[in-house]
């Protein structure tokens, strides 16, 4: 009976000592610190807050597209030579008021005998007058070109 005695003892000693030795081993944890532990460590919870954060941004940046914008644009060119729409002086027939049909008509030269206008070469007829234009009546200095502009775009709402 001794070892039975020794047995039982042991297991007294053992069943009295345990719940100190659990204790000691691992900390008291609650359920509310276990709640947030595991909300800060899941990922899937993270994913979607910042999902949320995104949704956030996107209906900040669709506010600002109803805001009107102004922009402004500007440049500069240099440029060496001149530019001319003509390569050479011009000459253009003139119309004069003709009494007899109330109209006005090109003056053309006619020919003497016949009193029918004159065809040049090219078949064009040839005016009695003529208006000069000159080359450099029509060329431009474009040197130095500065160009800008300002916008206004105010947006406007299709939708519902």
């Amino acid at each position: 009976m001794s070892i039975r005695k020794a047995i039982l003892s042991v297991a007294v000693i053992l069943a009295w000592t345990a719940p100190a030795v659990t204790s000691a081993q691992s900390p008291a944890v609650s359920l509310d610190s276990c709640r947030s532990m595991a909300l800060t460590n899941n990922k899937k919870l993270l994913i979607r807050s910042e999902a949320v954060k995104q949704a956030g941004y996107q209906k900040g940046e669709a506010f600002a597209a109803y805001l009107p914008a102004i922009d402004f644009n500007g440049g500069y060119t240099y440029n060496q030579k001149n530019i001319s729409i003509f390569d050479s002086d011009q000459l253009l027939p003139v119309k004069q008021f003709d009494l007899a049909s109330q109209s006005y008509q090109f003056n053309l030269v006619k020919n003497p005998m016949t009193g029918e206008p004159i065809k040049a070469p090219n078949g064009q007829y040839i005016p009695e007058s003529v208006a000069l234009i000159p080359k450099e009546a029509m060329e431009f200095n474009i040197h130095h070109v500065f160009f800008g502009a300002v916008t206004l775009t105010q947006p406007i709402f299709y939708g519902r």
